[in-house]
């Protein structure tokens, strides 16, 4: 037994609980059985090698995600660009026009 369950025994003895009712007591309330429960060597091992599979796994889906919004931003870019340039295009041919229309008139 460890020591709190030895001492959580030893209180429960002297509080006058029968032997084998204290023993069973002690283990039950301080888990005493979850020793079971503890990771070992090879546990630790095996989540180490799946976590850094996981991880690969998520680097390489980032990358592949932030390839395709390069590529959208860069199409998204070209797209705007031509829009300024039929504007500017157009606000020109507009200003021609009417500066065209101001030097005939004066």
């Amino acid at each position: 037994m460890s020591i709190m369950v030895t001492e959580l025994y030893d209180a429960l003895r002297k509080a006058g609980v029968d032997e084998q009712l204290a023993r069973d007591a002690a283990r039950a309330v301080l888990g005493y059985d979850t020793r079971t429960e503890l990771a070992t060597k090879a546990d630790l091992a095996r989540l180490e090698a799946a976590t850094k599979a996981d991880l690969a796994r998520l680097e390489a889906a980032t990358k592949a995600a932030l390839a395709r919004l390069e590529a959208a931003t860069k199409a998204a870019l070209a797209e705007l660009k031509v829009e300024l340039i039929k504007w500017n295009v157009g606000a020109m041919a507009v200003l021609t026009a009417i500066f065209a229309a101001i030097s005939r008139l004066g």
